[in-house]
């Protein structure tokens, strides 16, 4: 009997192939036929490689005319065959030798195959009740070849003028919409759970290595930075939505509130790495991108959660600030705000009045450990507390009661309490609108009126910088003696910080400057601080709780920062200020933190005698027999915080840790 040889039959079907015979190369791409041998592989590839011709690639105008199906089908199939192949490369890309081998066959070729390969993702078929699900395996089959190009070895040729034209065109993979190809009386439609997995998975995939390999990040990166038009960015932006839409939409069908968020957190974890793109966080943001998300994952798990929970948010509210502290200031000034007006402090209580197993801590399963010391360091800032003081007001009695008795919650309000005073003392006067500040310091000097509530002053701040604010006319002009140096400059850093959202606003500083006279105050009623000369107080806020101590104010003066000193011509006149008439002038220091920055600040007050103002009672002063003490007892009227700022990553903390011992 006739034996046939399989390299003889394999060598006939390779011929037929390179001959271009449309039966042939369906059959190479079928289990049985496709080589196992690595180097009839590579003589496989090289076959159907040579037929994906760049240059007869059809116009990119003449796209949507022609007919795809009929005259090019021998090159659909021939990416469906090299697609097929490379699926039994999977795991090869381990072994450096096969990998250098199977990409020495794809390199010559690269520009045909990925031409091609965009070409069928780009036309695809009009859209019908018949034909609409097939658009959907000719992008996945796309995303899947790039996907294992890159893995073959295009990654590692940094210098291939295609690695670029593969991440573009992976990320317009991404940005395929199918929904919004649909003709206007076709109904949306739901992939099931099979089809999810089978046709969006390698387009998830592929961004996911695009956006975790440094070098194809970059690239990514620049692409979205570098483009201007508005349409494409709104899709970009709607991309990330509608890929979180699409998870929901398929995992509620199998009644897995875990599956769902887990889709969830996935689509979050890409945009939250992608923290370089500013075109893309800029309209995240815009959007509240992160506190949507929170609300989906919420919504998903109350209506699949037989006890009503949301401890399957949990993953998501967990992702939504990565490490202990906020690492960029838009997180503290708009994203903060966003989720905890979403839920994000339910999720928090709820996990934290959960029965825990014995002897583990509370938040154990928060990878960044207790996100209410995370959240603490940012209540100083008015957006962030509004938003904070809303959530609370609507958490159930009930609740609260059982709040009042956790020691981590106590610890908290502890840590907190501060910041409740100041802020409370604001809104309950109506006065958020008034900004009591006066950046003169000679305000004192001209017999003006006290800054406090109540006081009817105008408001100007400087018209070119527009980083420093008067309570008249004649005190700006005094001003200016000080500000004439400092004026460029501040305009330059003000437009700086606004591009980062860090930008302290006047009405913040005087937040921040009734919140530390509040603290200021309360410590010299109680007889807490007594006048020492040559220390002032100061409160460092980026710790849990809060640190008070006192620093030796000439050495916190001389602090220095690269061999230059940290404090200018403003913060020196408070300087002197306060040394020249430390019996009528108050400073503090203190330090926060507004994500990528360190915000240390100076903060000047003028001593009002207490009974003067008939604020404090006689008999209050003369309750202390120690004259020191009675001296210490006086009204504090806050004039002017001096806020500097420093990058997280340069900044030595060391350097503000000023002895307290000597004046």
């Amino acid at each position: 009997m006739f034996r046939v040889n399989p390299n003889r039959s394999f060598d006939l079907l390779l011929n037929a192939v390179e001959r271009g015979s449309l039966t042939h190369i369906e059959q190479l791409a079928m289990e049985d036929r496709w080589p196992t041998d690595l180097s009839q592989t590579k003589r496989a590839l090289a076959a159907l490689l040579g037929h994906l011709k760049a240059e007869d690639v059809p116009i990119r105008s003449s796209w949507r005319s022609i007919l795809v199906e009929s005259e090019n089908k021998k090159n659909r199939r021939v990416i469906e065959a090299i697609s097929f192949g490379l699926q039994h490369l999977e795991g090869l890309e381990n072994d450096t030798e096969t990998k250098s081998q199977v990409y020495a066959i794809l390199q010559p070729n690269l520009m045909g195959l990925i031409s091609w390969t965009c070409f069928f993702a780009r036309t695809t078929f009009r859209p019908t009740p018949d034909t609409r699900l097939a658009i959907y395996p000719t992008h996945s089959q796309a995303a899947y070849i790039f996907h294992r190009l890159l893995l073959s070895g295009l990654t590692d040729d940094t210098e291939n003028p295609l690695l670029p034209l593969v991440v573009h065109s992976s990320l317009e993979l991404w940005l395929f919409h199918p929904l919004a190809e649909l003709q206007p009386h076709l109904k949306p439609f739901i992939l099931t759970d099979e089809q999810y997995t089978t046709w969006v998975g390698p387009i998830l995939n592929l961004l996911r290595l695009c956006v975790t390999e440094e070098t194809l990040c970059k690239i990514l990166v620049e692409r979205m930075n570098a483009c201007q038009d508005k349409t494409w960015q709104k899709r970009l932006v709607q991309s990330f939505t509608f890929r979180c839409t699409q998870c929901m939409e398929v995992q509620q069908q199998t009644r897995d509130p875990d599956r769902a968020v887990l889709g969830l957190s996935m689509v979050l974890a890409l945009s939250q790495t992608l923290s370089g793109a500013y075109v893309l966080n800029r309209e995240l943001m815009k959007s509240q991108f992160s506190a949507w998300v929170l609300g989906r994952a919420l919504d998903v798990s109350i209506s699949l959660s037989r006890r009503r929970e949301v401890s399957a948010a949990r993953g998501v509210a967990s992702m939504l600030f990565q490490g202990n502290r906020f690492n960029r200031a838009i997180e503290v000034v708009h994203v903060l705000p966003a989720v905890l007006k979403t839920g994000y402090l339910n999720v928090i209580i709820q996990d934290l009045l959960s029965p825990q197993a014995p002897g583990s801590e509370p938040f154990s399963k928060w990878p960044f450990g207790n996100p209410l010391k995370l959240l603490s360091l940012a209540l100083y800032h008015p957006r962030a507390w509004n938003a904070f003081a809303h959530a609370v007001d609507l958490i159930p009695e009930p609740t609260l009661a059982k709040l009042k008795l956790n020691s981590e919650w106590m610890v908290f309000q502890a840590s907190t309490s501060p910041y409740a005073e100041a802020h409370r003392d604001v809104l309950e006067r109506g006065h958020e609108a008034i900004v009591l500040l006066c950046d003169n310091m000679k305000h004192h000097e001209k017999g003006a009126e006290p800054l406090i509530a109540g006081c009817s002053h105008s408001i100007m701040q400087c018209s070119r910088c527009k980083s420093t604010v008067y309570c008249s006319p004649e005190c700006q002009k005094e001003d200016w003696a000080i500000h004439k140096d400092e004026c460029a400059m501040n305009r330059i850093r003000r437009i700086d910080l606004q591009a980062d959202s860090a930008w302290i606003s006047h009405r913040t500083r005087a937040r921040m400057l009734k919140l530390i006279g509040t603290r200021l105050q309360n410590r010299i009623d109680s007889a807490e601080l007594l006048h020492s000369p040559g220390l002032i107080p100061f409160m460092d806020g980026t710790k849990y709780p809060p640190g008070y101590q006192q620093i030796n104010a000439r050495s916190f003066r001389g602090m220095q920062r690269g061999g230059r000193p940290i404090f200018n011509g403003r913060s020196e006149a408070m300087f002197d200020l306060f040394a020249d008439k430390s019996d009528q002038f108050e400073l503090a220091a203190f330090k926060v933190e507004l994500g990528q920055y360190y915000v240390i600040a100076l903060a000047l007050f003028r001593s009002l005698h207490a009974f003067a103002q008939g604020e404090i009672e006689i008999s209050s002063i003369n309750r202390s027999k120690r004259p020191e003490v009675q001296r210490t007892l006086r009204a504090l009227e806050p004039l002017t915080v001096y806020t500097r700022y420093f990058n997280v990553y340069d900044y030595h903390v060391d350097e503000c840790r000023t002895s307290a011992s000597s004046p």
